[in-house]
This record gives C-alpha cells, structure tokens and sequence, in this order.
C-alpha cells in the first residue's frame, strides 16, 4: 500500500460497486467537507475505495492506510468544490471526446472500433462501473484537472513573477521550425511556411501562439522550479556514472519474420502451413519477399491461413528465454563471421509457440554506451544521444516532481481555508 496522498486519480482506479459489507453501517458519515458547500464521505464510499487498494497491494490495509485513503478523498473533494466555485464546468462535448480518445486506444489494439456493447463491457471489466458512473468520474477528474491547468496554475505562476524573454521563446520557436524541417528534406521553413503549419495544427495564428507558448513556457518554468530546476550538464553526467548498466546497448538483431503461432490443438496443422511455405520459399531472398509482403498486405488471405509477417528487434539478452535456443542460435551464433546469416533466409525454426522464418537485416553487438553514443535504434527514438536522452529523463522525473509540489501547495491552501471534519470510529469495519 503506498504512503502518499494522490490529488489527481486515474479514472480506472476509482470507486466500483460495493457488495457484502458484513455487519457495518455504510451510510455513516466518515468525515465532512466544507468549502463552497458541505460535503459528506460515507463509510460505503471509503470502504470501496480502500478495498480496491488492497486488491492492488495485495493485503489488508491498515488503519493508518484507511486513513490516508480518506485523506486522498476529501482532498479530491476539495479540489472539485474549489472548482465549482470557480464556475469551471466539463461540458458532454469534452467527455465524448475523451471517451473517443479512449476508444482510439482500443481500437488500436484489437485491429478495429469496439461496438458500443464492447466499449461498455471493457469499461466495466477494467474499473467495475458502468457507463454511467465512469462519466461521472471522468468528468471529475477532468474538472480536477482544468481547475489545476487554468485557475491554481496561472494564479501561482503570476504570483512567482515568472517571465519567459524573447530569446527563451525564440529558441523554442526554431526547436518547432527545426522539426518541420526535418519533414521538408532538411531545408527550413519559411515565415510563411510556419505560419501555415502551425494554423493546420493548432487553430492560431502565429502572434497568439506565440503568446500561448510563452504562457506554457512560463508555466513550465515554474512547475520546474518547484521540482529542482532544469537538469544541468553536471546532472546528466552524475546520472550516467551513477548507473552505468542502465546504458547499455543490448546486442540485437533487426529481422523480417514470417511465423505461424500455434497451440497444442493447432501444432499440427501450423506445422504444415509452415513446410509448405519453406518449400516454396527455399533458400531465395526474392521468394522470401514475395510471401513476407503478401502475408504483411493480407493479399491472399486464403493462401496463408494464421500467418503473421512484419519487422521486428530481437534482444540477445532475453531472446533465448521467450525464443529457445534454436531460434537464438541463429539470430546471435557463437561461431562465424560478424555478418552470418545477414540478409539470407533461415531454416524454419520452432519456437514455444511458433514456427518462423527469419530474414536478419542487421545484427549489432552489445556495448557500453558514451553520453555522445546514439541510444540504441531498437528503442524507436531516432537519433537522440544518449545525454539528449538521459537529460529528457531526468526533466521529465522534475516535472512530475514540481507537479507534486504544486498539487501538494493547492491542498495546503484549501484545507487552510475549509472547514474538515472527520470521525475515526467509522474507519474500521
């Protein structure tokens, strides 16, 4: 169970349905809450949330456990009637386009658009509630969220006097100019092409964002400051010799497969689908791409029956293990030149619970890595170096720690001026 209060709650870890409480009283009032109005906590709604932190933990909570969950509730509470206060609203229009968001995600998982049946019973399955109750709870946290994004943020960095000058925002303004180049073969964008770019992009025109930028820019500075400051050279350094094992290129090899999974009841017939293909494709590059491209396009569905083909990395240090030892043999070989088996077709190899062919396109060996060296391509981060990357980490570990701070300064605030009541026999049940 952890020991820290959360302001901001992921919308799949909040209240579920409860059911058999044994012998308790679960409307009684744990502990209330006034700000802008007068708010109850019932022993139901704690007891719910307590014991879905003990399913994540593990174990039975404790009864100072109890108590920091109905802190982390009436802190939400207070945040929500801080921002109605405000007249800060979630209109149906945001929380369907969250919800889309949401079903984007499924939907790029499971290869298409789940039905509304679906979407509705994964909802459920994930966070206990029907639809219902996950967009009230989502509209809670959305309204969490713009109250801390448009109202306690501004507010505080105003306060702090935090300026971005022209040459910070300019320097952010050629870091976006840099990236669309990249998009234009290298060559910078004009004035005009920027312009343009960022009006497709955004809605603004260049001078207002120019001025919502600063407006980010300052804000971030801030939220930076609470968590450390900006990493410094010095920072990135200490990082890298702190834990050298963390940057290790990993020997790896870059393939294009063709497998047909299998499981016990279906090992047979893959097996088959499998000799037929190595049979037509033999040991021809040409073939090879032939079936690998069909496969990959599903341009003869009937002709390769549960085949799968793509491009994939595979690890030397975690591919025996997941693979077995005839497909690591010959994706990382103990004997031969550096470029065996590179750009040739492999045998067909079994895996548990596969059979394969391989095309290797690239095999690199395992080393130490320099803060100039380039993180390891297998990562999908480009051509970031490793300072880059290590510098990009540890900005990222600050602002996640200023954002504590700011959450933890607005609570300081509002518990100040509220009125909290609470009553502990009603904790335990």
């Amino acid at each position: 169970m952890q020991n820290k209060r959360f302001l901001i709650v992921s919308v799949f870890c909040v209240m579920t349905a409860a059911a058999g409480f044994g012998q308790y009283n679960g409307k009684a009032v744990v502990a209330t809450i006034q700000y802008n109005t007068t708010e109850p906590v019932t022993a139901e709604q704690l007891r719910t949330q307590v014991e879905i932190l003990e399913k994540q933990a593990g174990k039975a909570a404790t009864a100072q456990e109890r108590q920091q969950v109905l802190d982390g509730m009436i802190d939400q509470k207070l945040v929500i009637q801080a921002a109605v206060k405000e007249k800060i609203t979630i209109s149906e229009t945001e929380i369907n386009q969250q919800i889309q968001v949401i079903r984007q995600q499924m939907a790029q998982s499971a290869g298409r658009q789940p039905t509304e049946a679906e979407f509705a019973t994964a909802i459920k399955q994930q966070t206990g509630m029907d639809m219902n109750m996950y967009r009230d709870q989502m509209r809670q946290q959305m309204l969490i969220n713009k109250y801390m994004t448009q109202k306690y943020l501004p507010q505080a960095v105003s306060k702090a006097n935090v300026m971005v000058n022209e040459s910070e925002l300019n320097e952010q303004i050629q870091a976006l100019k840099d990236q669309q180049a990249a998009s234009l073969g290298g060559r910078q964008p004009t004035e005009a092409e920027f312009a343009a770019a960022i009006k497709q992009q955004t809605g603004l025109e260049l001078a207002m964002f120019r001025t919502q930028l600063r407006t980010q820019l300052a804000q971030q500075k801030y939220v930076l400051k609470l968590g450390g400051g900006t990493p410094t050279d010095d920072d990135v350094s200490t990082a890298h010799r702190a834990n050298p094992s963390a940057f290790r290129q990993d020997g790896y090899v870059q393939c294009n497969y063709i497998r047909i999974p299998f499981t016990a009841a279906t090992k047979s017939k893959a097996k088959d689908t499998a000799d037929k293909l190595i049979r037509q494709i033999g040991s021809s590059g040409e073939e090879f791409l032939f079936h690998f491209t069909q496969i990959k396009n599903n341009a003869a569905p009937q002709n390769y029956q549960n085949c799968q083909a793509g491009t994939d990395y595979f690890l030397q240090s975690i591919t025996l293990q997941r693979m077995g030892k005839e497909f690591f043999d010959t994706a990382f070989p103990s004997t031969g030149p550096d470029n065996q088996g590179i750009r040739k077709v492999s045998k067909l190899l079994e895996t548990p619970q596969e059979y394969v062919i391989l095309y290797i396109l690239k095999r690199e060996k395992g080393k130490d890595l320099s803060l100039q060296d380039t993180v390891p391509e297998y990562l999908g981060m480009g051509s970031v170096n490793v300072k880059e990357y290590i510098h990009s980490v540890l900005l990222q570990e600050r602002i996640n720690t200023g954002s504590t701070v700011l959450s933890n300064n607005l609570i300081g605030e509002l518990r100040k001026a509220a009125t909290i009541k609470t009553f502990p026999q009603y904790i335990n049940w």
